[in-house]
């Protein structure tokens, strides 16, 4: 929700445009408005929705930043998608849809079987929260440490399972490296007598009681949200290195480099897998932003030549940050979702 509608939809807001956010399916903004956007829309609730939508004259975007029919074994969101019912569901809304609303290329290559018009609007950063960073290229951020980072839910054992067997060789050689964890603690993926070097702490949670409805409590309500206690978190972690492995797989080809400009938004050094999204990301920038690697052994020397060159790190994270402020801030990014609803209207009868 957060960098698929309610960022674009703010910025949007400062282009002009009335932009409502519904959190129930009684609000009367989903009757009121000429174009409906639902995201990701696997209930037969929300099919219901679509088709008397249409039937009142309304533009239905589907809006949708996975690739549902291709969720790895390893991602325990398989399993729900594993009788058909939510496909049929989602299939259903995106075949009836007016445009589809995508996060990637790739994406919209696999969904392009569809026939449905299709948008990219890719995620991007908040310009305000990019500011409230400075980056702070300190190296090490604390005495006697190499920190290094991964956040995931439980839906990425696949992912970190990639790079397990490197990062145990690398806490087992380097004393000092500590490796943190936040979202879900995945040390048992690591042998138990190094467990002593590694950190986990909890994922973040919205508040309770915002106001998505009154365009006068949007400051207080972005407070209150998970990716902005997101950004906090990791923050204060102090982290010197950041990981973001993927596994080889259609689902991880699809997803955007979004982890990868969070870590340059903070400041942080990014190693991340020479795969889809992050191999695209380094591709489009002038410069080093981000170090890829492929293998164990390759990650193993990516993450050792890290952890012992505190000036590299330092001037990769520097120029990753600057890379996500010239061409990943929704400033810049809005254009592309104002051309999408532009796409709705020329599709519209």
């Amino acid at each position: 929700m957060y960098y698929r509608c309610w960022v674009p939809g703010r910025f949007l807001r400062r282009l002009g445009y009335d932009v409502r956010f519904a959190m129930s399916i009684a609000d009367p903004a989903l009757t009121d408005s000429s174009v409906l956007v639902l995201q990701r829309p696997t209930s037969e609730s929300l099919v219901t929705l679509s088709k008397s939508a249409r039937e009142r004259g309304q533009a239905l975007v589907c809006e949708f930043d996975d690739d549902l029919h291709d969720i790895p074994a390893s991602n325990e969101h398989a399993a729900l998608y594993a009788d058909g019912a939510l496909l049929r569901c989602f299939e259903a809304v995106c075949t009836s849809a007016t445009v589809l609303f995508v996060s990637t290329h790739a994406l919209a290559g696999n969904y392009a079987r569809l026939g449905t018009p299709t948008a990219v609007c890719q995620n991007a950063i908040d310009d305000v929260h990019f500011a409230r960073f400075s980056g702070g290229f300190s190296a090490p951020r604390r005495a006697y440490q190499v920190r290094i980072g991964y956040g995931g839910s439980y839906m990425h054992g696949g992912d970190f399972a990639c790079v397990a067997e490197a990062v145990a060789r690398v806490l087992r050689r380097y004393p000092q490296v500590r490796l943190v964890f936040w979202g879900r603690n995945y040390r048992d993926q690591i042998p138990e007598d190094l467990w002593d070097q590694t950190e986990y702490y909890l994922g973040t949670g919205s508040q309770g009681g915002l106001r998505f409805d009154d365009p006068k409590s949007d400051e207080a309500t972005d407070r209150g949200l998970a990716s902005v206690a997101y950004y906090d978190l990791l923050h204060r972690l102090d982290l010197d290195l950041g990981i973001a492995p993927l596994e080889p797989a259609t689902f991880n080809r699809c997803k955007s480099s979004v982890k990868v400009m969070e870590y340059g938004m903070l400041g942080i050094a990014a190693l991340a897998s020479r795969f889809g999204p992050y191999a695209e990301y380094q591709a489009e920038a002038s410069e080093s932003v981000v170090i890829l690697a492929e293998g164990t052994d390759e990650w193993e020397r990516a993450l050792c030549d890290l952890v012992e060159r505190a000036t590299w790190r330092s001037s990769l994270a520097a120029a990753n940050r600057a890379h996500v402020a010239k061409a990943h801030l929704m400033s810049g990014g809005v254009r592309a979702w104002e051309n999408a609803l532009q796409l709705v209207g020329a599709q519209r009868p």
